[in-house]
């Protein structure tokens, strides 16, 4: 058969299926010349409330059970926790063998190390996607980063997804063997639209006020209550000149209430959680959006808001940080200075009068970051190593 017409078959493994996920296979899916097997390790996930299996067209979506423990990481230097899952892909190697892709696409070291002992005899490549930052491995063992850099080695090629992983990837792997994509959204649904933000405004009652928004999920390593104490920092005029918005649910969602009915801070409402739908129309609705994470390897909210024009404060321990300049698309701060919080929430309010062209450069930033776009490249990388 001519080689040209034969499909590379890719195999993606991955912890749960989120609705990003689908919709940029969706657009991978899309070339006549790659086949996609998106293999699953959990159909859903305690801390993942929502994000089931859907069917994608033109990928065979399967779910391999493996086993998931809790999985607890301290932060002493910024005094945090973070309490996640961790998923040991025991039955991988039997999903290899049924499948034998030409490349394997792996999200960490645990799923590396089980693509390992199979890849002699079936020779796949095993390509690893990278968002590990400088912040997220500075407090882990000598030993754990001796173990993650030797098993990071063992991959094919690096799929660095933001500046600060390319950074990370430097020092560990020759950066021939790295390549930069990046997360994505759907430009055409996340989009500035003038009746969504005029609606949304009337629907708050919100004449003139700066309306800043949170999302995320209300516990430590979200940095919610940093910014209600940097929020309590600013003056009563500015207070009166803005809104918060908090979405979100969480183990801090009490104290975080308590914390804003003690200081009688009736300008900040708690929305709960919202809707895909209606979170969008909270992004475009919006004038600034904040996001004081103590770590975040890439916030997709950051992307998601940019896109419909809104301008972003965060913290450098974000690696969305990068989509961030100073005065233009939004301000970086310290989460764990409430001084800093509360100028960078200053600086917004004291320039809303160039909140317009800031939500231009912000929609602008990104703009090469749709699904379209970023899938394209990636098809390209992914079928290297069959040329």
């Amino acid at each position: 058969m001519d080689k040209r017409f034969v499909k590379t078959k890719i195999l993606f493994v991955l912890p749960i299926q989120s609705p990003y996920l689908t919709e940029r296979l969706k657009k991978l899916a899309s070339y006549s010349d790659i086949e996609i097997v998106l293999l699953l390790e959990s159909a859903e996930l305690a801390n993942r409330p929502g994000w089931r299996p859907q069917p994608i067209p033109g990928v065979v979506v399967e779910v391999w059970q493996s086993l998931i423990l809790s999985n607890h990481r301290m932060y002493p230097d910024l005094g945090y926790e973070i309490k996640g899952m961790r998923s040991v892909p025991w039955r991988l190697p039997l999903a290899l063998w049924r499948h034998r892709p030409s490349v394997v696409v792996v999200c960490n070291a645990t799923q590396l190390l089980f693509s390992l002992p199979l890849k002699p005899f079936l020779g796949y490549k095993i390509y690893l996607t990278v968002e590990d930052t400088p912040h997220s491995i500075r407090n882990k063992s000598t030993i754990v980063k001796f173990f993650k850099t030797f098993v990071y080695r063992q991959a094919d090629l690096f799929l660095a997804y933001s500046e600060m992983a390319t950074e990370f990837l430097s020092k560990i792997v020759a950066q021939n063997r790295v390549r930069r994509t990046s997360w994505s959204v759907d430009l055409k649904w996340f989009k500035p639209d003038q009746k969504i933000k005029d609606d949304f405004k009337e629907k708050l009652g919100v004449s003139d006020q700066v309306i800043f928004l949170f999302a995320g999920a209300l516990i430590p390593g979200k940095g919610v209550m940093p910014l209600l104490r940097g929020w309590a920092k600013l003056t009563s005029a500015e207070r009166n000149k803005s809104i918060l918005l908090v979405a979100g649910t969480g183990s801090q969602e009490l104290e975080a209430k308590a914390y804003v009915e003690l200081h009688s801070m009736k300008e900040i409402n708690f929305l709960g959680h919202l809707s895909y739908s209606d979170m969008r129309a909270a992004f475009i609705g919006c004038d600034i959006f904040v996001l004081p994470t103590l770590q975040d390897l890439f916030s997709l909210v950051v992307l998601e808001a940019m896109a419909c024009g809104c301008p972003v404060l965060t913290t450098p321990y974000n690696g969305a940080s990068e989509l961030i300049e100073k005065g233009e698309t939004g301000w970086l701060f310290d989460v764990a200075n409430e001084e800093s919080i509360c100028d960078a929430l200053r600086q917004a309010i004291k320039h809303r009068n160039e909140l317009v062209y800031m939500e231009e450069k912000a929609r602008e930033r990104v703009s090469e970051m749709d699904n379209d776009i970023v899938m394209r490249k990636l098809a390209e990388i992914l079928q290297e190593s069959v040329k």
